[in-house]
C-alpha cells in the first residue's frame, strides 16, 4: 500500500512535539526565565495535540492484528527500552522496564497499542455494525464523559472515569473510533483556512487559559493542555482533516517516518544526551530554547542510526520467529486454545 505522504508528515511533526514536550521536563520552572516559561506553555498547548493525531490516524486506516506485527512490536520495545536504560546507566530499572513494556503497564502509549492491536478485529466489527447517527451519538456522549468532564475535576490515577489526564486506554479507545468513524461516515474536506483558524483558535485558547492557570494562579498541572482536554481534541481533529486533505508521495518522509516508532521508543536517550549539555543549568538563560532543539536533533539522529541498523535485523528475526511459531500452534494440539482467539 502506497503511503500518503501528508500523513506520514503529520505523524513526523507529531512525534517532535512529543519528545520535545518531554525534553522540556528538564526546565527548573521556578528558577527560570518567563521567556522559558512561555515556551514550556506553547510547547505543551500545540504538542499535546501529537498523541490524538497518531491513533486518529491509525483509527481512520485501521488497525489489524497480525502475529508478525505484534511480536516484532513487542520485541523491538523491549530491545530499544532495555539499550536506553543501559545507555543512562540506570542498571537497577532492567526488570522493571521488562513488565513495563507489556501491555496493562506504565509504559502507556506503547501499552495501549498493542491492547489495540489485540481488540482491533473486534473493535473494527463494532464500529461498522453501527448506524452512522448511532456512532455519532456514542462519540458525543463519550466526549463529554472523557472530555468534558475531567476538564473540570481532577483526573488523578484513582479517577473512575479517566485518570491520568487521558493517557490510558479508555481515551484511546475513544480516539481511535473517532478515527474510524471519521473513515467510515465522515471522510469529507474542509477548506484548509477554516482548519487553519479552528487550530490556531484552539491553540490561543489552551495557551490563554494555561498561562493564566500556571503564571497567575501558580497551579503546577496545565490541565487545559492534557490529552484529554477538549480544546486538544478540536485543534488535533482540525490538524488531521487538513494533512488529510492533501494526496501525494515524498521518499523522504516516508523513510523518515518509517522511523516515528523508534522515535517515541529512544527519546529517553536525550538523558544521555543532556549529561553533556546540562539543560536546566539553562533554565534560567535565554539558550535554553536552543540547546532543547539541539537535543531535539540528536535524539531524532540517533533514532534513524539506530532503527535503519538494528531495526532492519530485528524484523528479519521476528519473520523467522513467528514463522517457527506459526508451525508450532498449527501442529501442536495443545494451543488449540490459542489458535481459537487469533483466528
Amino acid at each position: 500500500m502506497n503511503r500518503n505522504s501528508s500523513i506520514e508528515l503529520l505523524r513526523i511533526i507529531s512525534i517532535f512535539f512529543i519528545v520535545m514536550m518531554h525534553i522540556c521536563a528538564l526546565l527548573d520552572y521556578d528558577n527560570s526565565l518567563l521567556s522559558n516559561k512561555l515556551f514550556l506553555i506553547i510547547v505543551n498547548s500545540i504538542g499535546n495535540i501529537g498523541v490524538s493525531c497518531f491513533v486518529f490516524i491509525s483509527g481512520y486506516y485501521g488497525v489489524n492484528f497480525k502475529i508478525r506485527k505484534f511480536v516484532y512490536l513487542v520485541s523491538i520495545s523491549l530491545l530499544y527500552i532495555w539499550f536506553v536504560e543501559l545507555l543512562i546507566g540506570r542498571y537497577d530499572n532492567l526488570l522493571k522496564y521488562v513488565v513495563q513494556s507489556l501491555p496493562a503497564c506504565k509504559m502507556w502509549f506503547i501499552s495501549c497499542y498493542m491492547i489495540l492491536m489485540l481488540l482491533s478485529k473486534y473493535l473494527n466489527k463494532f464500529a461498522e455494525t453501527l448506524t452512522a447517527i448511532e456512532y455519532k451519538k456514542m462519540l458525543m456522549i463519550s466526549c463529554v464523559i472523557f472530555c468534558v468532564v475531567p476538564m473540570f475535576f481532577k483526573t488523578g490515577d484513582n479517577n473512575v472515569i479517566l485518570h491520568f489526564g487521558g493517557k490510558n486506554l479508555s481515551y484511546f479507545m475513544f480516539l481511535y473510533l473517532i478515527g474510524r468513524y471519521i473513515k467510515l461516515h465522515h471522510d469529507v474536506n474542509y477548506k484548509s483556512w477554516k482548519l487553519i483558524m479552528t487550530h490556531i483558535s484552539a491553540t490561543l485558547i489552551i495557551f490563554c487559559l494555561n498561562v493564566l492557570s500556571r503564571l497567575v494562579l501558580e497551579k503546577e498541572n496545565m490541565v487545559y493542555s492534557y490529552d484529554c482536554s477538549p480544546f486538544i481534541l478540536i485543534s488535533a481533529l482540525s490538524v488531521f482533516y487538513y494533512f488529510k486533505h492533501f494526496v501525494y508521495s515524498c521518499r523522504v518522509i516516508n523513510y523518515i517516518a518509517s522511523s516515528v516508532l523508534a522515535f517515541y521508543l529512544l527519546n529517553n536517550i536525550y538523558l544521555f544526551f543532556d549529561k553533556y549539555v546540562h539543560l536546566t543549568s539553562y533554565s534560567n538563560s535565554s539558550n535554553f530554547i536552543i540547546y532543547t532543539f539541539e537535543l531535539l536533533f540528536f535524539v531524532w539522529l540517533s533514532s534513524i542510526v539506530i532503527d535503519k541498523t538494528v531495526g532492519q535485523i530485528l524484523s528479519k528475526v521476528v519473520i523467522y520467529i513467528t514463522q517457527r511459531m506459526k508451525g508450532y500452534l498449527l501442529s501442536n494440539k495443545n494451543t488449540a486454545f490459542i489458535r481459537y482467539l487469533l483466528e
